[in-house]
């Protein structure tokens, strides 16, 4: 997954830490990193945020991260170290 940002209504620009899924991705404010969203892609292409707490993101991204160890999803090939790297340095 490349650099990917998108536009909250009220916080600001956010940064993507990983594709879930083909329509929802894992989010956070892009400067502070605190706040993480769930945003999932409508059918009528708008955005539906869905604010996570810390534990709950943990829990997402560790989930990921076992569906790409063990090939249950189609990611390309340095998104596992890349998800893996912000893990630790946040989460570890």
């Amino acid at each position: 997954m490349q650099e990917q940002y998108l536009q909250h209504p009220h916080f600001g620009l956010l940064y993507a830490i990983s594709a879930i899924g083909t329509t929802k991705g894992l989010f956070t404010t892009l400067y502070a990193q605190r706040m993480f969203f769930l945003v999932t892609e409508l059918e009528d292409h708008s955005m539906q945020f869905e604010t996570l707490g810390r534990q709950q993101v943990r829990q997402v991204i560790e989930g990921r991260l076992r569906a790409l160890r063990q090939g249950e999803s189609v990611a390309e090939p340095e998104e596992h170290d890349r998800l893996k790297t912000y893990y630790h340095q946040h989460f570890g």
